[in-house]
């Protein structure tokens, strides 16, 4: 690390993947609500603790006068699985699956005043995408960004507020969900507590 740069390389032998209920009666479930069949819903199997498995990456930071920026790659899968169906005894079974996928990424941070500007950007290539039916899993490149302002009023105050934004290229009828994704987040913190509130819109 240099007074102005800094370069980071991370390997992670033994990848970790995100641990969910699949219960119905658990409100916090991942399963969709309202199908017309029981559903038995599992995680599905992680990849195997191999090194061919393993998750590695670089970044490169910039600490300019009044700017700091950076840029990034790495080869990952996916942290939430994505979920195939298929009816089997009058039940629909709901399988997590898991695929490797490339990152590359940056980001910018501009203090003003008490003021700080910040923008992220990511591009994610060949992603896992949740199929609308069946067992084949469609993939496409996925493009995301975040505006974000933060303001340090003093006296233990804080407000941030912030835009991300995600678009699912080359998207067909295989593929769940929206081809775009737009969500607004509101974060105040004052006196060691802490406020959210998230609104999110898809089409």
């Amino acid at each position: 690390m240099r007074d102005r740069w800094n370069l980071e390389v991370v390997a992670v032998p033994v990848a970790s993947f995100f641990e969910l209920p699949v219960e119905s009666n658990n409100p916090w479930s991942v399963v969709p609500t309202g199908l017309p069949m029981p559903v038995q819903a599992s995680m599905g199997t992680t990849p195997a603790h191999k090194l061919e498995n393993m998750e590695y990456g670089a970044r490169f930071s910039m600490f300019l006068n009044g700017i700091d920026f950076s840029v990034c790659a790495l080869e990952t899968w996916n942290k939430m699985p994505v979920f195939t169906t298929q009816v089997q005894g009058g039940s629909i079974l709901m399988t997590g699956q898991y695929r490797r996928m490339t990152m590359v990424g940056a980001d910018v941070s501009l203090p003003i005043g008490q003021f700080v500007l910040r923008g992220e950007g990511a591009q994610y290539f060949d992603e896992a995408q949740t199929p609308a039916s069946g067992t084949d899993i469609p993939r496409s490149g996925t493009a995301n960004a975040l505006l974000g302002i933060d303001w340090y009023a003093g006296n233990d105050w804080n407000l941030s507020a912030q835009y991300s934004y995600m678009y699912i290229e080359d998207y067909n009828s295989s593929m769940s969900g929206n081809q775009h994704t737009h969500m607004g987040t509101f974060r105040m913190y004052a006196h060691n507590s802490e406020y959210w509130l998230k609104l999110k819109y898809n089409f």
